[in-house]
Formats: structure tokens, C-alpha cells, sequence
């Protein structure tokens, strides 16, 4: 007795839909390691002092997020894949330095067009970018810069309370915005107390 649909040729019609998820599943992994791999390379650019370095990476990976979204239409499943998610959070980091340090501003929500999980996450995540930058320009001797990061971190903190996340990982990442701001305040206070004694020997 056969029951319907059970049947050899609709399991391997099934096999087929199988495999085309498969394939699209590895598309997006792939597309989603050089979002990763480019956002990287766009936050080092920008320690580098290379703005124009980090826009050619900035366009890669806007292209790339494109084709991710096409991907991911063909089948509802594939956007809860965690590195998917993360590409996003990661491409939301590199591009908030980018734009800040470009233009002293941070994108909005819609101008980065993602998920408001994703975009948060993405904007705390670049506090931690933000105190690299802070301590590279202050072995420079650029100690206003690093102050000026300081209100950046402090202004990132503030928004978030208010957005007041009720998901215990962005929660956590508010905890974590709040240790870079305390380490930067801490580099900050000692070298002032190091220049002024360095002043007062001299």
C-alpha cells in the first residue's frame, strides 16, 4: 500500500529543493565571510589613516550586502543563519567608524537599511573600535582626540538606555559599551597626570 504524497518521485523532488537550499545556504555563508573579511579590513584602513582605502572597502561590501539580500528572499530560512546576522552587525561597525570619521557623524537606522537588532548591535560594537582609535592618537600625543572620543562613547552609552533592549545580549553589549567608556576615561586621566608631571620636571 502506497500512501500519497510518499512516493519515490516526490522525494526526489524534495531532494531537489534539498539541495537548491544547500547551495544557496553556502552563497550565503560565503557572501557573509567577506562582509566579515572587508569590514575588518575597512576598520584597520581607518586606523591606518586610510579613508580612502576603507570606502573602496566600504562599496564591496554594500555590493555584497545586495546580493545577500537576493539570497536570502528565495528562502525565509536562511535569514536566521547566524553568520548572516553577524555580517550585518559587522558591516554596521566598520561603516559607523567610517562615517565618523569621515564625516563626525553616525548613520542612521534607514541610511544603513538593516534590521534594528543588527544596526544596534553594530553601533555598540564600534565603541570598542573607537577606543583604538582614541589610544592610537594618544601615543601620537593627540589627547583631545581621544576626548572627543570620550563624548562619543559616553553619547552611544545614553542612547541606549534609552532604547532600553529588552534582549539579554544587546543588554550585555550595553555593559560593555559602558567598560570601554570607564578604560578610556582612565587612559585619558593618566596621561594628563603623566604630561603634567613630565611638564613640572621640565
Amino acid at each position: 500500500m502506497k500512501v500519497e504524497p510518499l512516493t519515490k518521485e516526490y522525494a526526489e523532488k524534495l531532494a531537489s529543493l534539498l539541495d537548491e537550499y544547500d547551495d544557496l545556504k553556502d552563497k550565503v555563508h560565503d557572501l557573509s565571510r567577506n562582509i566579515i573579511k572587508n569590514s575588518k579590513l575597512a576598520i584597520y584602513a581607518i586606523r591606518r589613516g586610510d579613508l580612502k582605502g576603507a570606502e573602496e572597502y566600504v562599496k564591496a561590501m554594500q555590493e555584497m550586502r545586495k546580493e545577500l539580500k537576493e539570497l536570502l528572499k528565495k528562502n525565509l530560512r536562511l535569514a536566521s543563519l547566524n553568520i548572516s546576522l553577524t555580517a550585518e552587525q559587522e558591516f554596521v561597525e566598520a561603516y559607523s567608524l567610517y562615517k565618523f570619521m569621515k564625516e563626525g557623524k553616525y548613520p542612521s537606522l534607514e541610511e544603513v537599511n538593516t534590521t534594528v537588532q543588527e544596526y544596534v548591535a553594530g553601533i555598540m560594537d564600534s565603541a570598542g573600535e573607537l577606543l583604538r582609535l582614541a589610544v592610537d592618537k594618544m601615543l601620537q600625543g593627540d589627547i583631545d582626540f581621544a576626548k572627543k572620543v570620550k563624548d562619543v562613547i559616553e553619547q552611544i552609552y545614553i542612547f541606549m538606555l534609552h532604547v532600553n533592549p529588552r534582549d539579554y545580549e544587546l543588554r550585555r553589549k550595553i555593559d560593555y559599551v559602558t567598560n570601554i567608556l570607564n578604560r578610556l576615561q582612565e587612559f585619558i586621566f593618566y596621561k594628563e597626570i603623566v604630561g603634567r608631571t613630565s611638564g613640572e620636571a621640565n
